[in-house]
């Protein structure tokens, strides 16, 4: 749950990945690459499609891709909805609440199988003379075990803002197909949820949880944590008990803020819990109110950022993005599929080295 608030790396010139740009979180990779390089768009070539944060996001936002079924929200579909007679009063009480709702989530995949996830994204798209909030659809297709093609299937709305000299983006499906490229021996570790041989044994947890943090080095210290936990989270998939206990770990942090009044980015009411930046930019994950189930994640701006990029001609032009300006996705649906579906004749295709 697609950096969610950074200014966003486009790939549209760029082949292929390399290791080194791969290295630290491959879910990046697959967020970045999103934007692939059949797309010449003028909001790539002059304008600019922004993440909201910065360096947290290009360090920390990953595919969000989580085994939680059934999203729609209502206390009938599992958790704990229903238990309190009052709202939580703090994160720390919604994050137990969520810890225990993701001991109930489980797909029990086949080895041959691939996980299918659907998700809703908005992203904030900016033009020398103006924004507009774009909301968009995404499937994933990854495999389960084994190096085998993972699939990305976006689906995005003509997109017109005011100021460029060129038409504007056409919209569209487009399909990403990411190809394994190693020759080494294939493990047999998921590759849909590659932290399945972390522990879940809280002091084990907790140290790897802060190594991971503390390669983020152009993160605020007092964010790596948090940051680390949130990728985590994110990445946890097929793997409930440690999505748990990152829950639990999360708990430990001062300074999580609770918006009660949040929307996730499909629109779905919910408990946002996050943390402030320096610019006033929330990096968040979101609950549901009933449910305490994990339904996204998502950067928020908290007040106008300025932020500055230069054109192919070499002058720098500043773009305000506004207060409420929101970059997230959010899981709508998670389910195990077979095989991979017809893959468009146009997709472009990203080879992963090792």
């Amino acid at each position: 749950m697609n950096d969610m608030t950074e200014l966003k790396t486009l790939w549209s010139d760029i082949p292929e990945a390399s290791a080194k740009e791969l290295s630290g979180s491959r879910a990046l990779l697959l967020r970045q690459t999103h934007a692939s390089k059949r797309r010449t768009s003028p909001l790539r070539r002059y304008g600019l499609r922004l993440g909201l944060a910065g360096g947290l996001a290009a360090a920390m936002v990953g595919g969000v891709i989580v085994v939680q079924v059934g999203m729609g929200g209502s206390a009938d579909q599992g958790g704990i909805g229903g238990i309190l007679a009052a709202p939580p009063a703090n994160a720390q009480q919604i994050l137990k609440m969520a810890a225990q709702t993701a001991l109930n989530d489980t797909l029990n995949p086949r080895p041959d199988q691939y996980l299918h996830t659907e998700l809703r994204t908005t992203s904030y798209w900016q033009s020398p003379k103006g924004g507009k909030q774009v909301d968009a659809t995404e499937e994933r297709w990854t495999p389960v075990t084994g190096r085998k093609p993972s699939l990305v299937r976006e689906t995005t709305p003509k997109i017109e803002l005011p100021g460029l000299a060129v038409p504007a983006e056409r919209g569209g499906t487009h399909d990403t197909l990411h190809i394994p490229t190693c020759t080494k021996p294939v493990d047999d570790s998921a590759q849909a949820g590659k932290l399945a041989d972390w522990p879940t044994e809280l002091n084990a947890l907790r140290a790897k949880v802060q190594a991971e943090g503390a390669k983020y080095t152009a993160i605020p210290k007092r964010l790596r944590y948090w940051g680390a936990i949130q990728t985590l989270v994110n990445q946890a998939v097929l793997n409930p008990k440690l999505t748990a206990a990152l829950l639990q770990l999360a708990q430990e942090i001062d300074g999580i803020e609770v918006d009660a009044n949040a929307t996730d980015a499909a629109g779905r009411p919910g408990f946002a819990l996050g943390m402030v930046d320096d610019r006033g930019v929330k990096s968040q994950l979101v609950f549901d109110k009933q449910t305490y189930r994990y339904l996204g994640e998502q950067y928020v701006h908290g007040k106008d950022v300025q932020h500055s990029q230069r054109k192919p001609d070499g002058k720098e032009q500043t773009f305000t993005v506004p207060k409420g300006a929101k970059n997230g996705s959010a899981v709508i649906k998670v389910s195990l599929a077979d095989s991979l579906p017809k893959v468009a004749e146009n997709a472009s295709k990203i080879k992963l080295p090792c």
